[in-house]
């Protein structure tokens, strides 16, 4: 996840997850961002630092959609068939534990850390070890000028005693908990091969350390008195249960009001894949499915209010700020824009390849389309549109300039 300046585009922080992202939104408050994974992990992470706040498993597939109401409420949708919606609780008291992702490989448990503020690493724990040590690139990657050391101590290892240097007074996280004053000793051979760290028994004093097998998950709890220090508390907490669908979801947005939400629906999964790509270089249409649609779904009760056809998958949905208007995008290069009420009444633009993603601005002024572009053979850099803005005309209808 990278946050950039919306002025400038300068880069202003970075953080690293276990599982690729594939959605976001930001609170209304500008203090939270939720991030949304491959695995159906919903991470809160605090702005404009990215630092690590909670987690919860809200879905069991891909989370394709969130959108925040502007009283807080999180909606999420994915391809789970399963829409949620969720209140952010804030707690003055910090977490006092985590869980991290873990893999087992060559008989160790690896997760991820980080050194500093921007160094990651894989990690590894080994209580024989008597303090933590990381590789020589991991502590350049931390900013840590390893040829200025000038303290050193001796580890033992396989091949025989080692004298390392040592950085004292670090800092190392593991998701939103972060242990100061950290002595980290530099040693290659210490370092077991695939990982970048192992956390020595100086280090794992400070907490107690237990692997969850059921969600290959491994779950740190800070000692009472340890020097350690965790983010403040924000955790996900379900308003009501899940709407569940006949369906997949792979896009959501909300009105102004909270009130309705675009959906993006469609009968095969949101994935395209070499069946996909084979059949549309044939030139052959989609196979037709009801549920190929854009849709307005009643935010309270999961109700579909209404439903407008398109002709392959629909990939995006984005619903206008006065919730009358739904403008939706499908892999057949078609965007429509339709208004509640008004079925027959649709505003379609073709582009060059497949829509990713349809919106309105905030006043409801304009909408932007973005497609994927195919790859052009002739090399002159000259292609079709991947992403266009135009201008909404309010009438009887609702139209596209």
């Amino acid at each position: 996840m990278r946050l950039f300046d919306a002025a400038t585009g300068a880069p202003k922080a970075a953080w690293l997850t276990d599982e690729p992202l594939v959605s976001i939104a930001i609170h209304p408050s500008g203090r939270w961002l939720v991030v949304g994974s491959a695995a159906g992990l919903l991470t809160v992470l605090s702005l404009p630092d990215l630092v690590h706040v909670s987690e919860t498993r809200g879905h069991s597939a891909e989370v394709r959609g969130l959108a925040f109401a502007t009283d807080g409420r999180l909606f999420s949708g994915g391809w789970d068939k399963r829409i949620a919606t969720w209140s952010l609780i804030e707690s003055r008291e910090p977490a006092n534990s985590v869980r991290a992702h873990v893999e087992k490989a060559n008989g160790l448990l690896v997760f991820r850390s980080v050194i500093g503020s921007k160094a990651s690493a894989r990690t590894t724990v080994d209580g024989r070890l008597p303090t933590t040590v990381i590789v020589g690139a991991l502590a350049q990657a931390a900013g840590i000028d390893v040829p200025g050391l000038t303290e050193t101590t001796t580890i033992a290892t396989a091949f025989g005693n080692q004298l390392v240097k040592v950085a004292r007074g670090q800092r190392l996280s593991v998701k939103g908990l972060t242990f100061e004053n950290v002595d980290l000793a530099i040693c290659e051979a210490c370092v077991p091969t695939g990982t970048h760290a192992v956390l020595g028994a100086s280090l794992l004093a400070r907490f107690d350390f237990a692997t969850d097998d059921a969600t290959h998950e491994v779950v740190l709890t800070v000692k009472p008195g340890a020097d350690a220090k965790a983010t403040a508390g924000v955790t996900l907490t379900p308003v009501r249960p899940a709407f569940v669908f006949d369906a997949y979801i792979n896009d959501l947005t909300l009105d102004a009001a909270g009130s309705t939400l675009g959906v993006a629906f469609s009968g095969p999964k949101g994935e395209r894949n070499r069946e996909v790509y084979e059949r549309e270089k044939r030139g052959e249409p989609a196979p037709a499915d009801a549920w190929n649609c854009g849709a307005f779904v009643d935010a309270e009760t999961g109700v579909v209010l209404e439903k407008h056809s398109g002709n392959a998958v629909v990939a995006t949905a984005g619903i206008s700020p006065d919730g009358r208007s739904l403008l939706f995008g499908a892999w057949d290069k078609v965007a429509a824009l339709v208004t509640r009420g008004q079925p027959a009444r649709i505003d379609a633009k073709t582009f060059g390849w497949a829509i990713r993603r349809a919106r309105f601005s905030r006043d409801g002024r304009w909408v932007a389309v973005a497609a994927w572009t195919p790859q052009n053979p002739l090399g002159n850099h000259q292609s079709d549109p991947s992403a266009v803005m135009a201008e909404v005309l309010y009438g009887d209808d609702v139209k596209v300039k």
